[in-house]
């Protein structure tokens, strides 16, 4: 048996549990699924099946946006706990996190980085595979960001796909992230998940795979964007 795997093994499934436990503990009710990997110094959890009664309530009326104000405000208290416990399980000095919620198939992504080393490691090289996502991304998202300076593809776990583009923020982006409209920049984020879920056919096609969830986070101090897959 190979011993630091299964430690390893332990300390995902502890981080897991605690991630499961806390947000039961803020929102009256935890998720169905958690699960947590270590890639890259950085901490992913994907979360499915969690959404509370007052959210579904909210999401019903057609007021997402109150939804998503709703959890994020939930969420900074979790992260602030949160925090501390996975730097000193893992021995890796989170000081940064992001999330992003897809109500469409209930199911969320929690990443926990260092704002220092944020390099990847075994990203896909330039492999036929790697430039047909890429262009597939850049297909769908021409007319909604400006052109990557750099984009790296990384499978993070068997189900997981992620792309991060780096200098994709506009001027506009920047300038409401700067005077603190947060407000407008959650409901530009939620139109464009609407396209690439308007592509999902599309991006299927490419990928090779079904999509379960979509998941896209913006990074409005470092200029770089996740667009990640769940893919079934």
């Amino acid at each position: 048996m190979n011993i630091l795997h299964t430690k390893n093994q332990d300390t995902l499934l502890q981080l897991s549990s605690t991630m499961s436990k806390m947000l039961k503990k803020r929102f009256g009710k935890g998720p169905e699924t958690c699960f947590a990997i270590i890639h890259s110094n950085r901490l992913i959890i994907y979360v499915r099946k969690f959404m509370t009664p007052a959210e579904e309530v909210l999401l019903s009326k057609g007021k997402k946006k109150l939804a998503i104000a709703f959890r994020s405000e939930v969420m900074e208290q979790v992260f602030a706990e949160y925090l501390d416990v996975a730097s000193l399980a893992t021995g890796i000095n989170f000081d940064s996190y992001f999330s992003d919620w897809d109500f469409t198939s209930n199911s969320g992504l929690i990443i926990f980085e260092i704002t220092h080393k944020l390099g990847w490691y075994d990203s896909i090289g330039n492999t036929y595979e790697k430039e047909q996502i890429i262009q597939s991304i850049k297909n769908v998202s021409s007319r909604l960001h400006k052109y990557p300076s750099k984009m790296e593809v990384i499978k993070l776990s068997q189900n997981l796909l992620a792309i991060e583009c780096n200098g994709v923020l506009l001027q506009v982006e920047d300038l409401l992230f700067d005077k603190g409209h947060l407000d407008i920049l959650h409901e530009r984020a939620i139109e464009i998940k609407r396209k690439y879920y308007n592509q999902k056919e599309y991006l299927e096609e490419q990928l090779g795979r079904q999509i379960g969830s979509i998941f896209i986070i913006s990074d409005y101090i470092k200029d770089r964007k996740y667009i990640i897959f769940y893919l079934t």
